[in-house]
């Protein structure tokens, strides 16, 4: 059986005095940031996740593109596309796995909106700094 852990760094949790806010933008609200573990091989895979509420419920699709910190190299992102369906009114992003993580290091994730699939009309952007506050030698 699959054994998964997230750990959800809120950004609301009370008594961590330098959790960043939480961001928003024209079209998007963040509910929740952090990143999630998976225990199911050694070491434990990582990932980041941000939670987001859209201000409106889309009436044409949005395009996405996901900017991730690279924790190995924090001038490089890793980049993914995703695209949001009519009616959406919340979207949830997780990245592939990341490695590199340091303790009480702040990484960022940029999104950026289009509104169309060749990314020629961008509608929003939004970024979303978030702490990582596990000691990565606990997780090996």
């Amino acid at each position: 059986m699959k054994f998964v852990l997230t750990i959800l760094f809120c950004l609301t949790v009370v008594g961590c005095v330098s959790m960043p806010d939480a961001a928003s933008s024209r079209l998007f609200t963040v509910m929740g940031a952090g990143f999630t573990l998976s225990f199911d091989h050694k070491p434990p895979s990582q990932k980041y996740m941000l939670a987001l509420n859209l201000r409106e419920r889309l009436q044409t699709p949005l395009f996405l593109d996901i900017y991730y910190q690279n924790p190995l190299d924090p001038n490089d992102y890793l980049i993914e596309r995703q695209r949001i369906e009519v009616g959406a009114t919340e979207v949830i992003l997780e990245s592939d796995d990341v490695d590199g993580m340091k303790r009480n290091q702040v990484y960022n994730i940029r999104v950026v909106a289009y509104q169309d699939e060749q990314r020629t009309e961008k509608v929003d952007e939004l970024m979303q700094p978030i702490l990582y506050a596990l000691d990565p030698k606990a997780l090996r």
